[in-house]
């Protein structure tokens, strides 16, 4: 039995690092939509076109947390060439970057801050981005499943800031 922590397939993945990022993130994830509180906000508010029923954000927004977790971890133990500086900026704009994600929802939701939450939404944007180009030169595979994260995120902006604009 082998008891060492990396289990590596020919691509260097380590599984056990990546599933145990995805969990953590999606958990932590679930844990910031708790702590939002009453989402009745979003019902009351007038939304821009293109808005999504409530549902979908539960949805979309755990398949996005279990893939950002999973890039960071394949980051984290990726054990290929690359210039070490670029995985340490890497992990650091995930990192940060998932904390503001975590603020997100208690900024709209609990506290009802739409202002805050889009400027929360513009900075997650941009430390993704950063984080993206760095990911890029380590393995061009774990930024490009980043683009569906990002691309939600500039939906979700729009949606923030129709919301302010209409209400």
């Amino acid at each position: 039995m082998n008891n060492n922590l990396k289990t590596e397939t020919n691509d260097n993945l380590n599984i056990k690092y990546i599933t145990l990022f995805a969990i953590s993130f999606l958990v932590l994830g679930f844990f910031s939509a708790v702590l939002a509180g009453d989402t009745s906000l979003y019902g009351e508010l007038v939304r821009p076109p293109l808005s999504p029923p409530p549902i979908v954000f539960g949805i979309v927004w755990s398949i996005l947390y279990v893939i950002i977790g999973g890039v960071t971890g394949a980051v984290y133990s990726f054990d290929g060439e690359y210039d070490p500086k670029d995985r340490e900026n890497a992990l650091w704009f995930m990192c940060l970057g998932f904390v503001f994600n975590l603020l997100w929802s208690p900024l709209y939701f609990g506290k009802g801050q739409l202002l805050a939450a889009l400027i929360d939404i513009a900075v997650m944007f941009v430390l993704t981005l950063e984080a993206y180009k760095n990911i890029n030169r380590i393995k061009k595979l774990y930024a490009y499943l980043l683009i569906p994260y990002l691309v939600w995120l500039l939906f979700a902006f729009y949606l923030n800031l129709g919301t302010i604009i209409l209400n």
